[in-house]
């Protein structure tokens, strides 16, 4: 189901429903599984942003263009990806299966989706998957070292700026890359980080910039 014609971009309610059938392969009840996040957002989530209340349509990125992505940044092997607010962490699926040499990391606030991916990831894999349950905006969390990092727009914009600014810290000592999902984080980097936006010319797509130091 992951063998697809990755260098054809289609419609993204085209990509959005080949991913739902990606899901189902893989074994994940998203659906099922986000209804229940929804029933107990205020409970369990009261001052975080889950994007549970726009389905995983919206704030999930297609199969399909994350693996257009990684071959337009062909990340070499030994390097490492990580996913800030990676949901059910389809970009860890997508490497593993064309690029197992890169290392994958991803961070994700719910941890109804953290089950389920990684679940359906050891079934598949017979490996752990490192799917880390946390708040991105949380005091203790510090942002790793990587060499790429995807940020769809994961939370309130207090832990976009956090994120920014741990992402600032270490590309003092190393040179990253960004890749921006979404309107609040490419404005957040347009507007607020120079550092990241005007030293290395961004490449701009309909869906994410690209973003290097």
């Amino acid at each position: 189901m992951l063998e697809f014609d990755s260098g054809v971009v289609e419609s993204l309610s085209s990509e959005q429903a080949h991913a739902e059938l990606v899901d189902a392969w893989l074994g994940m009840d998203v659906q099922s599984c986000e209804s229940k996040i929804l029933s107990q957002v205020k409970e369990l989530y009261p001052h975080e942003q889950t994007w549970a209340h726009v389905g995983p349509r919206v704030f999930q990125t297609p199969y399909k263009e994350l693996r257009r992505l990684c071959e337009h940044l062909a990340p070499p092997s030994g390097s490492t990806f990580a996913d800030l607010g990676a949901g059910y962490g389809r970009l860890g699926f997508v490497l593993k299966e064309f690029y197992p040499k890169v290392n994958f990391l991803g961070f994700e606030l719910v941890a109804e989706r953290v089950k389920v991916a990684r679940l359906a990831y050891e079934r598949r894999y017979q490996t752990l998957m490192p799917l880390h349950c946390t708040s991105l905006g949380g005091p203790d969390f510090v942002v790793p070292p990587a060499d790429f990092y995807f940020i769809y727009d994961f939370g309130r914009q207090q832990a976009i700026d956090k994120t920014l600014e741990d992402l600032r810290s270490i590309a003092r000592s190393q040179r990253i890359c960004v890749v921006g999902r979404g309107r609040a984080i490419r404005d957040t980097i347009e507007r607020g980080h120079p550092w990241l936006s005007q030293v290395v010319r961004p490449e701009h797509f309909e869906r994410y910039s690209i973003y290097r130091t």
